[in-house]
């Protein structure tokens, strides 16, 4: 499992400023990749580190912090070393012996972790120019959120990987292809770290003569890392031989180096710049050269000759800016402030970003909300319809219903009066017709009645007629 990012801090001075450069070794010896290393390994580590600096080995011994622990992360590991090599330093070491220092600790944590990064198959940088890059990569490497200690794990913003492809271009007298680097890179990697980062030099500078390539590195290394303030031809006065010779020299926070030329090959002498260094100005004096100014130091003076004053201040500022590095503790050099700038910017457009995605947001919200009382008012407003739609419907059905109920009550009605006609048409005839019968029976009667009359009478008539015989 890889180790999650985080910005770690602790209470005093990060590691010097390198705290970058020691997660690159620690890194190296997490060979599972799992965020941890053993203490016998970090015991080792610790001691490469005070060694490498030339500072004695201390009391505290690792077994003892975190004594349940076996194995401790970076961040752990930074709680127990910090205060060692920040002690160390502040007892052994002057403030202006600490950028030395530095660099040597730069060696040290290369030392550890550059087979990692220089065996590599297909590698075609040397070994001096990847440490040169990895110099340029740490000073690039991303900060936390108080701008100062790196975010774990070490990477870059592919902003700062452009802009230094960009100044290779520039460098070897090429055109700059931005998609071609877009294309490379994609548009999901916004950060890179240090073997994207050789790689992505590499690409640029395959098939580029290895003495241009040298000079690139160089270059980029002294912009970057080295801080150059400036680089030019000074005439300077020898202190044995008193002649003047024209040398090139290069001015860092921490040296002024003289060449014999500006292939800066042949280097002919250094002067160390400390807080305790001035530059003191040279009235022209006719017969003389000119625009000249002296440099002192610790037990050495420089007397310097530039071609016009315009040059002699550029240069008179630059060795006072030089010198301000030891004289203000914690000023960064141009470069880093551009550097700083540059992130304060990204943090800024990333911050205007999410506010304007979360103003987006609130109006989607916003738009989706009204939508939304839209679509709820549409919904009431349609059933509304549906139901005055369904009432109306209703409403003629039971028209219609009770017109053909009117219809069928209508038909009944006339029908049952004309059933009403035919009964009492009916009942009359049946009347009539039992009038009749009663007639009938009377005059069945009567007959009947009349009949028996006659029958009695013959009877009698017949009985009487035969006691007449008799």
């Amino acid at each position: 499992m890889n180790p999650a990012k985080e910005s770690t801090t602790t209470s005093g001075p990060s590691a010097l400023g390198k705290r970058a450069q020691i997660w690159h070794a620690f890194n190296a010896l997490d060979e599972q990749k799992k965020g941890e290393v053993l203490k016998s390994q970090l015991k080792v580590l610790t001691h490469n580190l005070l060694t490498g600096l030339g500072l004695p080995e201390t009391d505290d011994k690792i077994e003892a912090f975190l004594p349940l622990a076996t194995a401790l992360s970076f961040k752990d590991f930074m709680r127990f070393v910090e205060p060692i090599l920040a002690k160390a330093v502040a007892r052994f070491c002057n403030a202006d012996d600490v950028p030395i220092l530095l660099d040597r600790l730069d060696n040290v944590c290369w030392f550890i972790c550059s087979r990692t990064y220089v065996s590599q198959p297909g590698r075609t940088l040397d070994g001096d120019n990847c440490f040169k890059i990895w110099c340029v990569f740490n000073v690039l490497a991303q900060s936390g959120d108080d701008g100062e200690d790196p975010v774990i794990p070490v990477e870059i913003d592919r902003e700062e990987a452009e802009i230094l492809v960009q100044k290779v271009h520039r460098f070897i007298g090429i055109g700059y292809d931005k998609d071609g680097f877009r294309r490379h890179l994609g548009s999901e990697d916004r950060l890179l770290g240090f073997p994207q980062l050789l790689k992505l030099v590499e690409k640029y500078l395959f098939g580029v003569d290895a003495s241009v390539v040298n000079k690139v590195v160089a270059e980029i290394h002294e912009q970057y890392v080295l801080g150059v303030l400036k680089k030019g031809y000074l005439t300077k006065k020898g202190h044995f031989v008193t002649n003047w010779k024209e040398r090139w020299c290069v001015l860092t926070p921490n040296f002024l180096r003289y060449f014999v030329s500006r292939d800066e090959k042949e280097l002919k002498g250094e002067f160390r710049i400390t807080s305790k260094c001035t530059v003191e100005n040279v009235n022209d004096r006719s017969g003389s050269k000119q625009s000249k100014f002296i440099l002192k130091g610790e037990g050495k003076d420089y007397e310097v000759s530039v071609p016009d004053p315009i040059t002699k201040t550029e240069w008179v500022t630059a060795f006072n800016t030089a010198i301000s590095y030891h004289t203000q503790l914690g000023k960064e050099s141009p470069m880093k402030t551009e550097i700083r700038q540059r992130r304060l910017s990204r943090l800024a457009r990333m911050e205007r970003l999410t506010q304007e995605q979360q103003q987006k947001l609130k109006q989607k919200e916003l738009i989706d909300s009204t939508q939304q009382q839209l679509d709820q008012e549409m919904t009431k407003r349609m059933d509304a319809e549906r139901r005055m739609q369904e009432e109306e419907e209703k409403r003629l059905r039971d028209q219609e219903l009770m017109a053909r109920t009117k219809e069928e009550l209508e038909a009944v009605s006339m029908a049952r009066a004309e059933a009403e006609a035919r009964w009492a048409n009916e009942t009359a005839q049946l009347e009539r017709q039992k009038e009749h019968l009663r007639e009938m029976q009377e005059l069945h009667g009567q007959l009947s009645a009349q009949l028996e009359k006659e029958q009695k009478a013959r009877e009698q008539e017949e009985l009487s007629r035969k006691r007449q015989e008799e």
